[in-house]
């Protein structure tokens, strides 16, 4: 029996980090042009943007049921429910736009240059991974009258991150920590990441891996090789398996066996675009076809 995506919470970064417009996105607005390169360049998107994108990508292919968002700024402050989980994200039967539609966020965190927006808080990882358990159970609740688990079910958590996780491997030892992997575990729910290579400890940056790095402007503020295997733990994965590319779209096209299982072909995730959110697939990132599925 094929398992329905009934919930998905999305976790979008939204410190100062997701202001920076290194996304190639083209998204569409009709018919496409050749652009010179400097036009090209001018278009490029924000990091919060090409988050959106991805995750609106990820709730059409999937055709999720009921999805919510959670914004996590640089600091405790800074992390809130954005968004309750709903059905009324995507375009209804009668052809009136969902929430998701036109979601334009904007950060979190107040425009700054100090040293606190530039190393985030790592305790806001886990606030903000507590917040999507806490929605998930109380949705199950509502719903299904239980916070048990449905085996015909799948309920996940994707976390976008665009900011180093500094001090994230510290917190491992700590009883908050292991408390939330738990719950994690007892809830069956699901757990992916998405990163930008800023958000990478230095280990990770193989020349090669993100060609605009290789010229030595790696930035200065990383994360520790603990760290990211701390979120390996958190997450069961491995970071060296998946190493991410320049833009969260590309990356989610490029591992497709991980973010588009069943899916049949690109052509057939575009369509469900429009299905669920606009006519003519406006607003559809055409970077999603820079990676073909055809060349695997």
């Amino acid at each position: 029996m094929c398992r329905e995506n009934k919930r998905a919470v999305f976790l979008l970064d939204t410190s100062s980090w997701c202001t920076v417009r290194d996304q190639d996105l083209e998204f569409h607005e009709g018919e496409l042009q050749e652009e010179s390169t400097p036009r090209r360049r001018a278009l490029l998107g924000s990091r919060i943007e090409s988050q959106v994108a991805a995750m609106k990508l990820l709730c059409c292919s999937r055709e999720t049921e009921r999805v919510g968002v959670i914004h996590m700024g640089g600091s405790l402050p800074g992390v809130s429910v954005h968004l309750q989980i709903t059905e009324q994200w995507r375009k209804n039967e009668t052809g009136t736009e969902g929430i998701l539609s036109d979601y334009k966020p904007g950060p979190s965190d107040p425009p700054t240059s100090s040293t606190e927006d530039s190393c985030p808080d790592p305790m806001r990882i886990l606030q903000a991974l507590n917040l999507c358990l806490d929605m998930l159970r109380d949705d199950r609740r509502r719903t299904q009258e239980s916070d048990l688990y449905d085996a015909e079910e799948i309920d996940r958590i994707t976390m976008f991150l665009c900011s180093p996780p500094t001090g994230f491997g510290d917190l491992e030892v700590s009883q908050a920590f292991n408390r939330l992997v738990t719950e994690i575990e007892s809830l069956d729910v699901r757990m992916e990441i998405v990163m930008h290579p800023d958000a990478y400890s230095p280990h990770y940056h193989v020349r090669g891996n993100w060609p605009k790095y290789d010229a030595g402007s790696i930035p200065r503020d990383r994360c520790s090789k603990r760290d990211m295997e701390s979120l390996e733990t958190m997450f069961k994965t491995n970071f060296n398996a998946n190493i991410a590319k320049e833009d969260f779209v590309l990356t989610c096209s490029m591992y497709n066996d991980v973010f588009f299982q069943g899916c049949d072909s690109q052509d057939w995730v575009k369509e469900m675009w429009e299905t669920c959110f606009a006519d003519e697939c406006e607003g559809f990132p055409n970077s999603f076809f820079n990676w073909k599925w055809d060349d695997l």
